[in-house]
Order: structure tokens, then sequence, then C-alpha cells
């Protein structure tokens, strides 16, 4: 099973997805809900990661719901996920959050 966050257009919000009910958990944010049943997505781990693109994401930075600690959001690492993986929803970002990794990913894309 799998973690997601879905931006649709202000708002972000976190849902868990699974191609295979055996698999671990994983986060990820949800970029872009597409035409059809596609998300575009990124990574978050529970890892410290300390790189130029990632980002933290602390409990409060939800508006609602939440994951239970804080995590690194992975804007550099981008995939596309099916509807059909995607389980239920955990929570809603702040939109300053959801700025931040907007500017990230937008900084990447121009360089």
């Amino acid at each position: 099973m799998i973690f997601a966050i879905i931006a649709e257009r202000t708002k972000v919000q976190f849902l868990m997805r699974s191609a295979i009910s055996s698999s671990k958990k994983r986060p990820a944010v949800v970029l872009a809900t597409l035409h059809g049943d596609d998300f575009i997505c990124s990574q978050i781990t529970s890892e410290a990661r300390f790189d130029d693109y990632s980002i933290l994401l602390k409990i409060s930075d939800f508006k609602r719901g939440g994951l239970k600690q804080s995590c690194m959001i992975r804007p550099n690492k981008i995939f596309t996920a099916d509807k059909s993986i995607i389980l239920y929803k955990v929570g809603t970002l702040q939109e300053s959050k959801l700025k931040e990794i907007k500017k990230i990913i937008l900084d990447i894309l121009a360089s």
C-alpha cells in the first residue's frame, strides 16, 4: 500500500493507494489530476533527505488529517499513478505548503 497526496487546484489531499495489497506503504504527493484516471505524483519519504529539492512536511502543515510523523516531499521524484490504486483520503495540506511544493517543481523544470 502507498500513500498519496493529491493537489486539486488549491487543495492538496492525502490518499492511500495500493497496486498490490501486500506492498509496503509509501507516501507521495499528487501534483495534478489528469483527464481520465491518472494523477501526477511526487514521492514522500520518512527518511531524512537534505538535498536541493526535498521539502520538510510537518504535522502542522495539514489543515485536516495528516501523517503520524514528519516526512520529506521529494519533488524531483515524479511518477504517474492510476486512480484504481487510491484507497482513501487521510488529510489536506495548508495552502502555503502547496505553494512551496509548486515553486520547487517549477524551479526544477526551469533549470
